[in-house]
């Protein structure tokens, strides 16, 4: 067989609420088999979607949430994301807070489905959250949200297909979450709140990811964040780069709502840049 290098390849698909692009660079494969590689990684990312979406009834997230107290069995990717999420709850304060759907919801930003809100509470702190051998039990009655850290997750998950030694580079870029990887130096340009783009830094072999905070949920930009620890934020954009896509998906939620020594103390433990926040 004929093995064809310096293989260029960028495709998009709908997911994760937004549009996902894998671009990869140099593949050292035919073209057939990294698309095979390719169609590996957009599966993996629509399994953690599949897995870890709130809208979904029949989802582990939604079967967490409608749990009433008891065990439940998950799959390996959910209960990793629930580990993480945990772990940054603990060491963040509750800055990054993944039982705050009852207040999205309560805001209009997460749909309230067959959901009784009155039976839940806004938020709660981590040791709400029961982990065991594959099983999730919430021993408070809140409603878990996994999107401040779940596509972050899927990035990394769709990345981990591609063999570091077969590709010169690769990017994946989920709505403006984004790793890179290889001899790639990718310069960014960010939205603003304004709808006008502005730089930053480059990044190479790192993940990137931002949030933006408003006062009001607003339909046509759906991202919106709410806040359990009473600190005053200020509005506007947060990016954050770190060494992986999780992680900086959930630093810019630390980043929004933490103290700021718990912030640097944090930012430090992971490596992570704060790239940019509201003056």
């Amino acid at each position: 067989m004929l093995i064809q290098s310096n293989i260029n390849i960028k495709r998009m698909q709908p997911l994760l609420g937004t549009y996902v692009e894998i671009a990869v660079f140099g593949s050292q494969f035919t073209y057939e088999q990294t698309q095979t590689l390719m169609n590996f990684a957009f599966n993996q990312i629509k399994l953690i979607q599949d897995l870890m979406s709130f809208y979904d009834v029949s989802s582990d997230l939604s079967r967490i949430n409608r749990s009433h107290g008891r065990w439940i069995r998950v799959h390996d990717h959910t209960f990793k994301v629930m580990q993480l999420a945990r772990r940054i709850m603990q060491f963040s304060g509750g800055a990054f807070n993944c039982t705050v759907g009852a207040a999205l919801v309560n805001a209009r930003a997460l749909p309230a489905l067959d959901l009784i809100l009155n039976d839940y509470n806004d938020f709660a702190q981590y040791n709400c959250i029961d982990l065991k051998n594959g099983h999730v039990r919430l021993n408070k009655k809140v409603l878990i949200t996994l999107d401040g850290i779940a596509k972050g997750y899927a990035i990394d998950l769709a990345m981990s297909i591609f063999s570091k030694d077969k590709f010169q580079s690769i990017c994946i870029n989920a709505g403006g979450d984004l790793k890179v990887r290889g001899n790639l130096e990718l310069p960014i340009q960010q939205r603003e709140s304004n709808h006008c783009f502005s730089a930053i830094p480059s990044i190479s072999n790192a993940a990137v990811a931002s949030s933006w905070v408003k006062k009001d949920f607003e339909k046509n930009f759906p991202g919106h964040l709410v806040g359990c620890n009473g600190n005053s934020v200020k509005n506007g954009i947060y990016t954050v780069s770190a060494s992986r896509a999780w992680l900086a998906d959930a630093l810019t939620k630390v980043a929004v709502f933490a103290d700021p020594l718990v912030c640097q103390r944090l930012f430090s433990k992971y490596k992570a840049t704060l790239l940019r926040s509201p003056a």
